[in-house]
């Protein structure tokens, strides 16, 4: 951890030190309040090119369009109006379990709605499958959170887990169901093969301004140059024992466009449950600005 402060600061002129380290200060009080998560010693989380300015507000937080027709209709197309049955979620005050059911499949999503919601985030899980993401609680802890700044979540279950393009079909669905509950402003983040759903999802609707990776594979990421000019957020264990990170996270990185983030992070558990605090920080924050940052890009429209 010392080394790596050393490698910043001798990276920054005279001039700037000031100014980044107020930044620094502000953004990791916003983060996790007075106990700032990087004084934990088992993480190091380096932003690639911009250590800072990658976390900080965006200057048009507080201007989120309304969509455009064309994302309206990203946000709609090729995809079947699902029948909803919802239920409360079990030993969960903040949502909802909801069945999806078209004429030829079903999907199970745990939705938690937010109070005038700018936006929504999408959230899958692994070659298991299931609701939980890495480990069980994680997406609803982040899904709670979210809630609590303005953007509602779904987490979905794949009916077939391990399937890529079954998956994606699910997280179509899971997309027009948050179009028919007003959101067409998404983020979207999957863990290890929901990594793969995420970014194949992603290029499939333009109407998708956010896109996450925790510890993803490489297979089945070959269109993640469709994703710019959206961001595009990566973050992986750099010990990764189960994906080789040079064969999944980094090559990902550098095939994607601009913009892009790498987040690396010094642990060896894939599922990331050693540095879940961390992880969940960096996530609520990024997603909040991404999600409520003004307009997309031109060419994503």
């Amino acid at each position: 951890m010392k080394t790596m402060w050393s490698r910043f600061w001798r990276r920054l002129s005279a001039p700037q030190a000031p100014v980044v380290l107020a930044v620094a200060v502000l953004i990791l009080l916003t983060i996790v309040g007075p106990a700032a998560v990087l004084t934990s010693p088992d993480i190091v989380a380096e932003l690639i090119d911009e250590p800072v300015a990658a976390l900080a507000p965006s200057p048009q937080a507080s201007a989120l369009p309304a969509p455009t027709a064309a994302e309206l209709a990203s946000c709609q197309v090729d995809s079947e109006l699902p029948r909803v049955e919802r239920q409360p979620l079990p030993n969960a005050a903040s949502g909802q379990l909801i069945r999806l059911v078209t004429a030829d499949h079903e999907a199970v999503i745990a939705y938690h709605a937010a109070l005038s919601a700018k936006g929504a985030v999408l959230w899958l899980s692994g070659v298991d499958g299931g609701l939980d993401g890495p480990f069980e609680g994680f997406y609803e802890r982040l899904a709670k959170s979210l809630q609590e700044r303005g953007l509602a979540s779904v987490r979905l279950e794949y009916r077939n887990p391990g399937d890529l393009d079954l998956s994606v079909r699910d997280a179509l669905l899971a997309l027009r169901f948050l179009a028919e509950e007003g959101q067409c402003n998404i983020g979207v983040v999957g863990f290890s093969f929901g990594g793969a759903v995420a970014i194949e999802t992603a290029a499939t609707r333009p109407h998708v301004r956010a896109v996450a990776t925790l510890a993803s594979q490489g297979m089945g990421t070959d269109r993640v140059h469709e994703i710019a000019p959206r961001p595009l957020l990566i973050v992986y264990p750099v010990g990764d024992e189960l994906i080789a990170p040079d064969e999944a996270s980094e090559d990902i990185f550098d095939r994607a466009g601009e913009p892009k983030e790498l987040v690396q992070l010094a642990s060896k558990d894939h599922y990331l449950e050693d540095v879940a605090p961390d992880v969940e920080g960096l996530l609520a924050h990024w997603l909040q600005t991404r999600l409520t940052a003004g307009p997309l890009p031109a060419a994503a429209r």
